[in-house]
């Protein structure tokens, strides 16, 4: 292998030596080729072990005990695809580590990059998740989310996720508070009506019941009606009251459309849970229409209020609640129950009172003065109940003068239409006779 080499060496060897030597003999020179040989291959076999040494130099790999140490676990992460390097996720970079291993990592962390990083990293360094959330025992608490919580801020989601946590997270628990207000309350009443989604028909129940913060409602269950008839409609809303532990006894009212289904005389949906329980209430939604038809305008308010607090008030003097109370008081023993339930009426007729106070008496001046245009015989409005009006209403570009004039002109007019039409009943039937 080495032959080549060899005969070069040893032929500058013998130059040199025949250069230096021109007289030495023969076997001077024998001993001299020997001993260069010798030192010839001494020498090419000591830079060829230190050619392999240097190409079988040490790697560094990357430890996983660094990430143990505190020093280093808040940024250094392994990189899965090259041990010769190592991941610092606050830079989010690789850097080689191959050299010196964590003579690398600590020359890293001593850049300006890295340490600005971190700076950078602990000014807007946030909560974990389960610190941001309070671990209570309620399932309440643990359904609701942190104040100004910035994680259901950054929150998106499609139709499909939006679906699912509508109907199979929120709706659940809404549902769940409800029935457990149900269960605590004396009575409440129920409301339905079928309707056609698709080719599916729907039927959501409805309740209605006093809570502690004042009349509450919400579905207590949303099902597919297949057959609209009496009794299908009946069996299902009695199958949803049995289910949800709701007593049939504590049911008031049934509300629906007016349909021979729901409301007929002989065999409707009423007419069933009557039979069941007697003395339930059917006119809520025919009420409540009534109502809808009747329209009041603002210069009959004051009438119309101070006509109801002076009934209402009337009542409390009197302490009377109507025949059927006392009649039903007339049949209790107990003085004590009596007193009780007359002291439950005055409370409930004094609240009705403050509400109608709380929103009304701010604005009762201004109603009570233009209660006035509500009269029919326009001769006896005066002109400062006009200016009086004005003063409620914040506007600077009124002009008086042709307010007053305006003012006159439509109550002559009605003088005059009314003189007409006086002229005329008298010509037809003689003089208007005196009373006086």
């Amino acid at each position: 292998m080495f032959s080549t080499q060899e005969d070069e060496i040893i032929d500058v060897s013998n130059t040199l030596e025949e250069d230096r030597l021109p007289e030495s003999s023969p076997q001077s020179v024998k001993d001299t080729d020997s001993v260069s040989l010798k030192n010839n291959s001494k020498l090419t076999t000591t830079s060829s072990s230190s050619s392999i040494n240097a190409n079988k130099r040490y790697i560094s790999k990357f430890k996983k005990e660094w990430l143990s140490n505190p020093r280093y676990s808040s940024f250094l992460k392994e990189c899965k695809t090259d041990q010769t390097k190592a991941l610092c996720i606050i830079c989010n970079i690789q850097f080689s580590i191959q050299n010196s291993g964590i003579g690398d990592v600590n020359s890293h962390m001593k850049t300006k990059k890295h340490q600005d990083n971190v700076k950078s990293a602990e000014a807007n360094k946030s909560k974990p998740i389960d610190a941001s959330f309070s671990t209570t025992t309620s399932e309440l608490d643990r359904l609701s989310a942190a104040e100004d919580s910035s994680i259901a801020k950054n929150i998106t989601c499609h139709k499909t996720k939006a679906r699912e946590i509508a109907c199979n997270v929120l709706a659940p628990a809404f549902t769940n508070t409800i029935i457990q207000d149900l269960q605590n309350v004396s009575y409440f009443s129920i409301s339905y009506d079928a309707s056609s989604k698709g080719n599916a028909k729907m039927l959501p129940v409805v309740v209605q019941y006093f809570s502690k913060i004042g009349v509450n409602h919400g579905i207590i269950e949303f099902i597919k009606q297949q057959h609209e008839t009496a009794d299908k409609l009946f069996a299902n809303i009695k199958y949803v009251l049995e289910t949800n532990e709701l007593k049939l006894e504590q049911l008031s009212s049934i509300g629906s459309d007016n349909t021979n289904v729901n409301i007929g005389q002989h065999h409707s949906v009423f007419v069933l849970f009557n039979q069941l329980i007697p003395g339930l209430i059917q006119e809520v939604q025919e009420a409540n229409l009534l109502l809808q038809r009747h329209y009041t305008t603002g210069v009959n308010l004051y009438s119309i209020i101070t006509d109801l607090l002076r009934k209402l008030n009337n009542r409390l003097r009197d302490d009377y609640f109507g025949c059927k109370v006392m009649d039903l008081c007339e049949k209790i023993q107990h003085p004590t129950e009596i007193d009780d339930l007359k002291k439950s009426f005055r409370s409930f007729i004094q609240t009705v009172i403050q509400y109608i106070e709380s929103y009304y008496q701010d604005r009762s001046l201004l109603y009570k003065s233009i209660s006035i245009f509500g009269e029919t015989h326009i001769e006896r409005i005066e002109w400062n109940s006009i200016e009086h009006c004005i003063t409620f209403i914040y506007a600077n570009n009124i002009d008086k003068d042709s307010l007053y004039n305006e003012f006159n002109r439509i109550r002559s007019k009605y003088v005059g239409i009314k003189d007409k039409g006086r002229g005329r009943i008298t010509s037809q039937i003689g003089p208007l006779p005196n009373f006086n």
